[in-house]
């Protein structure tokens, strides 16, 4: 379906539209809010969606690098063969205790302003 929407995209659009500052064409996704860096022109931009995906990138939001699409696959794999290596021992009372320290100590801070103003 992704596909057909980007032919006729291509088919309505002039390929100026579609190309940023520094020529390169982009695809922006609206599913997952990220841009792919598709090529240097449009057939390339072409024959890397259909046919070479691991040509395609994302580009960071923050670093503006470039981030090959399969860049993940292997960790993913990895994790599916063995999610517990992944995942710490949380010990959640502590972490509630630790909060409600904090959350009785802002409540004294809160008295303590209370009364200095009334």
């Amino acid at each position: 379906m992704s596909q057909l929407t980007y032919i006729t995209l291509l088919n309505i659009n002039t390929e100026q539209e579609l190309k940023g500052s520094d020529s390169v064409i982009y695809l922006w996704s609206y599913i997952d809010d990220s841009m792919i860096h598709e090529g240097g022109n449009l057939k390339e931009a072409l024959t890397n969606y259909l046919f070479n995906h691991e040509n395609l990138c994302y580009i960071d939001e923050f670093t503006h690098e470039l981030v090959p699409i399969n860049a993940y696959d292997k960790l993913v794999e990895e994790w599916n063969k063995s999610p517990d290596k992944y995942f710490k021992e949380i010990d959640v009372t502590e972490i509630l205790q630790k909060h409600r320290l904090e959350m009785g100590e802002e409540e004294k801070q809160q008295k303590k302003e209370k009364h200095l103003f009334n």
